[in-house]
């Protein structure tokens, strides 16, 4: 599965090509999260504990992928270390600040500004690495904002809170560290997502434990749901997303995961019976023309 999917891009592709395919596939595997995170929450797992057993399962399945090269593979510690913070750090915590943002100002608007994370790379690029930013990049942040507005086609809770925007913003900024040090870590994307996976479980044990919801998960289905979750939505595509980075760069590669929210309608749509709107379309066609327009300079 590793090699027919990690390495299909650089037969067929150029290097930049490549590099869209494989954050495009990310992002489309990501927007399964919607619907096998539905099923096990109207199944009674909580967040945080599906969570845990997510990137556990995540775990064992990236440590079978990564076996059979295991004495080929020689990485610095330090190395594998600095990604398990960042799986601990960044990654976990991100997705915690994310769900306490949802229920604190709702999931629209919690989503549009954790979205705002190209931003942070670009910020971060700029005042930590000394990288300049293409003007280009404006007028493309204006197109995501507005795209994602009518996306949410007016859900967002119009009873502001200040602890849900803070903690939007906090998952946004966590995401934009993720994204960076994936890109700056120079380990292979396998033996990486694993790191990241590893890194995560720690916060996630913590997070179910303080809220009195660890558990083992019982019934077929859930842990089908499970398997899909940790699988389809988890190893995939972070290893996707980090495979991405070694061909763009990181705003490129930050604006054209902002589209995952597109592929979440669409198996909204297909999968869970959801209707779509005029409006919602002209929200999916404003995040495509900002995408393209991204990657034209």
């Amino acid at each position: 599965m590793r090699s027919s999917i990690l390495r299909f891009a650089s037969f067929n592709f150029t290097s930049r090509q490549a590099g869209i395919f494989y954050t495009l596939l990310s992002g489309l595997l990501f927007g399964l999260l919607g619907y096998f995170g539905m099923s096990l929450i109207n199944a009674q797992l909580s967040v945080y504990n599906a969570q845990f057993w997510r990137f556990l399962i995540s775990a064992i399945c990236l440590s079978l992928m990564l076996l059979p090269s295991l004495s080929k593979t020689s990485i610095a510690k330090i190395e594998l270390f600095k990604l398990f913070l960042c799986g601990s750090f960044f990654y976990s915590s991100c997705a915690i600040f994310y769900f306490q943002a949802s229920k604190h100002i709702g999931s629209g608007l919690a989503m549009i500004i954790f979205y705002t994370y190209p931003v942070m790379v670009m910020i971060t690029n700029k005042m930590v690495f000394h990288i300049s930013i293409s003007k280009i990049y404006y007028p493309v942040v204006l197109m995501i904002a507005c795209g994602l507005i009518l996306l949410t086609n007016g859900s967002i809770n119009k009873n502001l809170n200040l602890s849900g925007i803070l903690f939007s913003l906090i998952a946004a900024f966590l995401y934009a560290l993720y994204i960076l040090c994936g890109k700056k870590s120079p380990v292979p994307p396998l033996p990486a997502s694993l790191m990241l996976c590893l890194g995560c479980l720690p916060t996630c044990f913590l997070a179910a434990w303080l809220d009195q919801s660890f558990s083992v998960p019982n019934g077929f289905h859930n842990w089908i749901n499970l398997l899909g979750l940790s699988i389809l939505c988890t190893a995939l595509p972070i290893m996707c997303l980090l495979k991405g980075l070694q061909y763009l760069n990181t705003v490129q590669a930050s604006i054209l995961s902002v589209l995952e929210p597109i592929f979440v309608l669409l198996f909204g749509v297909l999968l869970l019976g959801e209707q779509i709107n005029l409006i919602q379309m002209a929200g999916v066609i404003v995040l495509l023309c900002g995408a393209f327009l991204s990657l034209l300079f």
